[in-house]
């Protein structure tokens, strides 16, 4: 059975600052890699604060700027670059957030 959604070796780290302008790298997701096959249904479970929120930003493409994502998301075989995770966003692919707490309606997604 084909992947549909393949994450490779995916990490996701900010840089933070402390203490004046000392920085140090907050690794928040090291070296995930899952798949999901067409028909396959997936749970992320993981306490507050864990990176689930993040791992599905990164696959939508609305990690924040300062966000450094490193490994490799495809979808159907192919590389997501960030044209196509804004094409499939919504069409392909959808979050339904556990809470509307969670959306932001001053936050831009896609023109």
């Amino acid at each position: 059975m084909e992947k549909l959604l393949d994450v490779e070796n995916v990490s996701i780290s900010f840089i933070q600052y402390t203490q004046g302008l000392n920085q140090r790298d907050l690794k928040v997701i090291t070296d995930l890699t899952l798949d999901i096959s067409e028909g396959e249904i997936l749970a992320v479970l993981g306490s507050s604060g864990s990176g689930k929120s993040l791992l599905a930003h990164a696959i939508f493409g609305i990690l924040p700027e300062n966000a450094n994502l490193n490994g490799k998301i495809k979808y159907k075989g192919k590389e997501l670059t960030q044209k196509d995770k804004e094409e499939i966003r919504g069409k392909d692919i959808a979050l339904i957030p556990q809470s509307v707490n969670f959306l932001d309606p001053l936050m831009k997604i896609s023109d």
